[in-house]
């Protein structure tokens, strides 16, 4: 099996764990790090995810490398990660100037959209500062201070109350179904926007046409843990059917969280 996916890395681009051999020697374009099965994911073998926000979820804080990898050989495939036998770096990449612009689209674009009837002053003049500060032009202590200030508005009286019927309302099983199949579309969106966006940059753009199917193909049968058998067979499923299941799913858990 080879798959395409994305991996964020450390500062410093050297592994996160030791390989077998005890070393953790650095991420570099052109090389390939394995590991012997059997693998196990989240405790043995080489990690990424095909979507690159599954990916950020599993990246360090501190750290925007952004490695574009091939995953092949023996292969473990997860709700929101893979883990292959081997792990080749296509490209590697500083990809967090990017990240920081592409939250603040985030942030404005739903403040604008959900935040009515108008979006208060005190959120968008964080998000003001905060591409000023990407720019260089803000220092640390005020994007400290018009994040402080935007908190605040978070909590006003009003909103809180408005927050607290939400959190209600989520109790019900109507509810909780709509927002799941709702929340599932929205999530594929971002994902689809972001990857588009890293692929575009100088330093991925030779190798976009690989990972052309990641925007139109979510994922594979089965859920976390699950094992694909063999090395060359991988059942995919497109967005649509996938983000049903994970409904689905998210409907069942919560139902037997009751």
């Amino acid at each position: 099996m080879s798959e395409y996916g994305f991996f964020f890395a450390k500062a410093n681009l050297q592994l996160r764990h030791p390989l077998p051999d005890g070393s953790q020697p650095q991420i570099t374009a052109g090389i390939t790090h394995s590991v012997a099965p059997p693998l196990e994911l989240c405790l043995r073998g080489m990690h990424y995810s095909t979507r690159i926000l599954d990916a950020l979820e599993y990246g360090n804080s501190d750290s925007g490398m952004l490695a574009l990898v091939r995953g092949h050989g023996a292969t473990l495939v997860g709700d929101d990660k893979c883990c292959a036998e081997h792990r080749t770096y296509l490209a590697v990449a500083d990809v967090s100037t990017l990240l920081h612009e592409w939250a603040c689209d985030v942030a404005e674009a739903c403040l604008r959209e959900y935040d009515t009837p108008e979006p208060d002053p005190r959120s968008l003049n964080a998000i003001a500062v905060k591409r000023r500060w990407i720019r260089g032009e803000a220092t640390d202590a005020e994007l400290d201070g018009a994040r402080a200030s935007a908190w605040a508005s978070a909590r006003a009286p009003a909103w809180a109350s408005a927050w607290a019927s939400a959190r209600a309302s989520a109790r019900a099983s109507a509810w909780a179904s709509a927002w799941a199949s709702a929340w599932a579309p929205a999530w594929a969106s971002l994902n689809n926007d972001l990857t588009a966006r890293v692929l575009a940059l100088p330093a991925f753009a030779p190798h976009a046409h690989l990972f052309a199917l990641l925007g139109d193909v979510a994922g594979r049968e089965g859920g976390d843990g699950d094992t694909i058998h063999g090395r060359d067979q991988v059942v995919m499923l497109p967005v649509a059917e996938l983000d049903a299941l994970r409904a689905d799913a998210a409907r069942a858990r919560w139902e037997a969280g009751r």
